[in-house]
């Protein structure tokens, strides 16, 4: 991503030019500017790029839908460019490329459309027509109702927005249990915590339920598995939700031992998906709300020692501790959630 410029520029035309400005915190130094009326803003390059090169620097979109955009983000070589906006029916905004453009993604204000940028599923299938924003051969990028976008325009790309909802992103029917998705969150944290990765994981949503893992050759039951995928907020501004798998393995009689976590896809995905997959049943606490309220963190994100100490433990209660922390016969469930069995951690 770029460090040293402002990866959205605003520049203001109309008359009345107050109305439109506003600031942004990005990790840039300059703020990004909105033009607003109108439809020109840039004029289309004089020299076609090569195929291969595509279009590279400033890039102008203008919207000529009827549509207001409030979230826009390019994925190109190298970076992204991901940015809340105030982008209406007239306005135009400026991008700064470095590579070349691979994907787009629209979302309208309010967060309960998608307006360009379709899903795809963990295996690089799209949920519908493919959209994708490759080989971009025009500095200018002009925006359409549904069914709009001229076929034979040649000073700019012409884009027709395919609104759909937001809860496509969400392609699967998440398994409900929040304590299970807890318990994976948290394992996901302290494997972050311990490899020192750099985005926010916020929290959880599972794809299904445990299933038996068994020897190929014996039948002997060895363990279990479940996935989940976890979800992402970037420093840059992107957002992500990666596939997690996860497996415990069998003592013979129960469950036993710490959840062991393996990392699958990733998909760039429009933040105000997360907001909205945030709040299905089902989602775990994000890493904040697992803090029991203002406690102070622990490595995985669970209440520090002596704080926070909960029984929400599915087997709480039962005699045995069953958190996988110091002394625990178990590990089914997050550390510090078996506080009557197990004693404050």
């Amino acid at each position: 991503m770029p460090t040293s410029q402002s990866l959205l520029v605003r520049r203001a035309r109309a008359a009345r030019v107050s109305e439109f400005l506003f600031a942004l915190a990005v990790v840039a130094a300059a703020p990004f500017a909105l033009v607003a009326g109108g439809c020109g803003g840039g004029g289309g390059r004089t020299a076609t790029p090569a195929a291969s090169e595509g279009v590279r620097g400033t890039v102008t979109f203008e919207n000529r839908s009827s549509l207001d955009i409030c979230w826009l983000a390019v994925t190109y070589q190298g970076g992204r460019i991901a940015e809340e906006v105030s982008f209406g029916a007239g306005a135009t905004v400026e991008v700064n490329l470095e590579g070349d453009t691979s994907r787009l993604f629209l979302t309208e204000c309010g967060g309960q459309r998608s307006l360009y940028g379709h899903p795809m599923n963990w295996y690089g299938n799209p949920q519908g027509p493919v959209e994708l924003f490759q080989n971009l051969q025009h500095d200018r990028v002009v925006l359409y109702d549904p069914g709009q976008a001229p076929a034979g325009a040649t000073d700019h790309r012409a884009v027709a927005l395919n609104p759909r909802p937001i809860s496509d992103w969400i392609f699967w029917q998440p398994n409900p249990d929040a304590q299970l998705a807890e318990e994976v969150h948290a394992a996901l944290l302290e494997k972050a915590r311990r490899e020192s990765w750099s985005e926010s994981l916020e929290f959880s949503l599972l794809l299904g339920d445990w299933s038996e893992l068994r020897n190929r050759y014996t039948g002997i039951l060895t363990g279990r598995s479940v996935q989940a995928a976890g979800f992402a907020r970037w420093q840059d501004g992107h957002c992500t939700m990666q596939a997690f798998g996860y497996e415990q393995g069998h003592d013979g009689s129960y469950y036993a031992g710490a959840l062991r976590v393996g990392v699958s896809t990733q998909l760039d995905i429009p933040c105000p998906a997360l907001v909205y997959a945030a709040g299905l049943a089902g989602a775990s606490p994000n890493s904040q709300a697992m803090l029991g309220g203002g406690a102070a963190a622990g490595p995985t994100g669970m209440p520090a020692s002596g704080g926070g100490c909960t029984n929400t433990c599915r087997t709480a209660n039962d005699g045995e501790c069953d958190d996988g922390g110091p002394n625990s016969l178990y590990s089914v469930c997050a550390l510090g959630t078996d506080c009557a069995d197990c004693g404050a951690r």
